[in-house]
């Protein structure tokens, strides 16, 4: 089959949650025999600008060009079985997909208006969900759709952990202000911030024992090894991606009481609520002065990351399998 991705923005330039699930989805149908190649289009955002430049990443051609040029490859292109998009770039994706005759598929990462927008009006011919929850939120707009979780490889991930209350992406709807608040309560122990890979990152104000990680790609080695406790404080998460990269090393995580990081963790992690500011002082003060307490945390969640990861990989062979079966 041949293959054409469309999206907003890509990996290298963009490393979300949203980029690597859709990478390791195209390195397997890459690794399954079929011919892949992304275009990305930033001008469908209106604050991304991107060099129209060309790289390989994993086997894959990840081209950036403007929507004109985008439809001159398809006007020049013999034939393209499946189109898959996701984001800003759904509307000239699907558009492309039907003008040419081929399939279209959707990947939804979230459950917000455009989600809903583009199910309605771009017609899929499969849809892919991030989650269960998001699957059973949208079951009344799609047709045929699979689950396939964001991937985590243990691996990959996997370091001896640190000593660090750790908050991954400093945005005020992560949890900055939670993280900032026990910081300054709990003076004696090293917090780490990590500035993530969009929106607007609250990087001053911080107290003595807090350091600032610039945006990384090798989590493993400038954060994990460092980490010996995560936070997420998040108001919404679709899924918990993060959660399960530190899981891979044992490392405890402390979450607001969210359904999509119970869909990652399961009962591995602590489960707090988000304004029960004592109770995040209380867990976090436990796990770095109790060693048996952390340890079992640490257990627990190093057991759910393997569990997940090899559901991913039936998901990964159920997902190439249904998109096959659209030729």
């Amino acid at each position: 089959m041949n293959i054409v991705a469309i999206f907003p923005l890509y990996l290298p330039w963009r490393r979300a949650g949203a980029e690597v699930m859709t990478h390791a989805l195209l390195r397997g149908l890459a690794d399954a025999g079929h011919s892949v190649q992304v275009l990305v289009i930033p001008e469908v955002r209106r604050d991304s600008v991107l060099p129209l430049e060309e790289v390989c990443l994993d086997g894959i051609q990840i081209k950036v060009c403007t929507i004109a040029q985008l439809r001159a490859i398809f006007d020049g292109s013999r034939s393209i079985d499946v189109v898959i998009s996701q984001l800003g770039a759904s509307t000239t994706a699907s558009e492309l997909a039907r003008s040419h005759q081929a399939k279209y598929i959707e990947v939804v990462h979230g459950d917000d208006p455009r989600a809903y927008r583009n199910l309605i009006a771009c017609r899929p011919d499969l849809t892919i969900f991030n989650t269960r929850l998001l699957r059973d939120f949208f079951m009344t707009h799609c047709g045929r759709s699979e689950v396939f979780h964001p991937p985590v490889s243990p691996d990959i991930q996997r370091t001896h952990k640190g000593s660090h209350v750790t908050l991954v992406n400093l945005r005020e709807d992560k949890g900055v202000g939670l993280f900032r608040s026990m910081a300054e309560q709990l003076p004696d122990i090293p917090f780490l911030g990590v500035v993530g890979g969009y929106g607007i990152q609250e990087t001053d104000n911080f107290p003595e024992n807090v350091t600032i990680q610039n945006h990384t790609p090798d989590m493993r080695s400038d954060v994990w090894s460092r980490t010996g406790v995560l936070l997420m404080p998040s108001k919404s998460e679709s899924y918990g991606m993060v959660a399960l990269e530190a899981a891979a090393s044992g490392i405890p995580v402390v979450s607001n009481m969210l359904a999509g990081v119970r869909e990652a963790m399961g009962p591995s992690a602590i489960y707090l609520h988000l304004k029960d500011l004592e109770a995040w002082r209380s867990q976090i003060s436990r796990l770095t002065i109790d060693p048996e307490y952390e340890r079992e945390a640490g257990r627990r969640a190093l057991a759910r990351s393997e569990y997940i990861h090899h559901k991913h990989l039936s998901e990964l062979t159920q997902t190439i399998h249904a998109i096959e079966s659209l030729a």
